[in-house]
C-alpha cells in the first residue's frame, strides 16, 4: 500500500500521527532511495501495524466487557490472551506478571477472531 498524504488520513489520535510519520518516511524514499530512508519506512511502518494491533486488542477487551455487562457472562480466557502479559506463581505462592510469549500472526488472527465473532454476537 502506498502511503499518501493527499488522499488517506486519520483523524485517530493514536493512529493519525504514525500514519502521517509513514507518509513522510514514503515521501523521503521517493526522493532519495537510501538505506536510511528504507529502515525508517520499516520502522514506521511497523510502529504503525502494532498501533493498529493495539487498537484491534482494544476494542475487542471492549466487546468482551459489553458482553459481560449486558449479558453477564464474560470469557475470562479470551479476556487474558488480549493481554500483553500474563501471571505465573513465584516459589513463595506471590504472582508475578511475565511478558506474553505469543507468535505475532497467532494473536493477531486471535484478535480478528474475537472481533467478528463478537461483532457478530452483538449484531
Amino acid at each position: 500500500m502506498k502511503a499518501t498524504r493527499s488522499k488517506q488520513k486519520l483523524n485517530d489520535p493514536l493512529l493519525g500521527p504514525l500514519w502521517e510519520d509513514l507518509v513522510e518516511c514514503d515521501e523521503l524514499l521517493d526522493r532519495a532511495d537510501t538505506g536510511f530512508a528504507r529502515r525508517t519506512y520499516v520502522r514506521a511502518s511497523f510502529a504503525f501495524i502494532e498501533a493498529h494491533a493495539y487498537v484491534l486488542r482494544s476494542t475487542a477487551r471492549e466487546l468482551l466487557l459489553d458482553e459481560w455487562r449486558t449479558k453477564d457472562q464474560i470469557r475470562l480466557s479470551h479476556l487474558t490472551v488480549l493481554e500483553d502479559h500474563t501471571h505465573r506463581v513465584g516459589p513463595t505462592g506471590d504472582l508475578r506478571p511475565e511478558k506474553a510469549k505469543l507468535s505475532t500472526k497467532a494473536h493477531m488472527a486471535f484478535v480478528i477472531r474475537t472481533n467478528r465473532g463478537m461483532r457478530r454476537v452483538r449484531c
